[in-house]
Order: C-alpha cells, then sequence, then structure tokens
C-alpha cells in the first residue's frame, strides 16, 4: 500500500464487483458547508471509485452502519459510511464479488457494482438520514 497521500486522505475499503477480496485504499476527504447547518463537515471524495469511466451518469448514495448493527468478533465503536451507486439495480452493475466472498455468499443485500466503506466521524462526517439495517 502506498504511504498516505495527504492528511486529508483516511483509508477505506473498496468492494470491487471483479475482485474476490477487498482492498484497502487511501480516499480524500474534503470539508464542505450544508446551507442551515452550522459548521463545517468532512465528505470523501468517491466517485473515483465508484465510476466506470467518462461519460458514465450516477449519483453516488451513502447508508450510514450503525456499530451495534455490525456482526463482528471485536467492538467497533464508529459508525461506518457506504457508498454506492444510485441506480447499482438497474445500471447493468455485476455482483459485487468482494463483498459475496467474505460473507460466504451469504449476503443480507443484493450489492451490485463497487462499494467504499469509510470511518464516519460522529459529528464530523455529512449528516446523512438513511441507515443500513
Amino acid at each position: 500500500m502506498p504511504p498516505r497521500p495527504s492528511p486529508t486522505h483516511k483509508l477505506g475499503i473498496l468492494f470491487s464487483p471483479d475482485s474476490k477480496s477487498p482492498d484497502l485504499v487511501w480516499v480524500n476527504f474534503k470539508k464542505i458547508e450544508i446551507p442551515g447547518v452550522k459548521g463545517q463537515f468532512d465528505l470523501p471524495d468517491v466517485d473515483r471509485f465508484l465510476t466506470y469511466g467518462s461519460g458514465d451518469s450516477y449519483d453516488s448514495e451513502q447508508l450510514l452502519i450503525k456499530p451495534q448493527w455490525i456482526i463482528r468478533a471485536r467492538n467497533i465503536k464508529h459508525t461506518l459510511a457506504l457508498y454506492m451507486r444510485d441506480n447499482f439495480g438497474s445500471d447493468g452493475s455485476k455482483m459485487t464479488q468482494s463483498a459475496s466472498s467474505i460473507t460466504a455468499g451469504k449476503m443480507k443485500h443484493n450489492w451490485k457494482g463497487p462499494l467504499i466503506v469509510v470511518v464516519a466521524m460522529e459529528g464530523q462526517s455529512a449528516p446523512q438520514s438513511r441507515t443500513l439495517k
């Protein structure tokens, strides 16, 4: 893995539709302001991980995964943010092989296309309303 490119980069996990295992990647975060909401928030730049190339049309969508919903061997105290293509179910995206392989084919959701997971720090990440259950 290459060294951290800058202090604004954080580790993410990329689940590729074409790979059997996920990869660690550096994700750049930028500060944004949301009209009507006080303060600045960190927003990961996930577009380069979700695109299929020039001319590709999609919006990224975020789902929050709370620590209590994660089946794990050790405690995770942070909420995770999962980013995907908003139209992955109808845009011809292939099954996300790397997500299927790490769950031994027992995924509860029919994930397709690339997925990127990063930590969503409480109070620092852009607020979202959708959560994964």
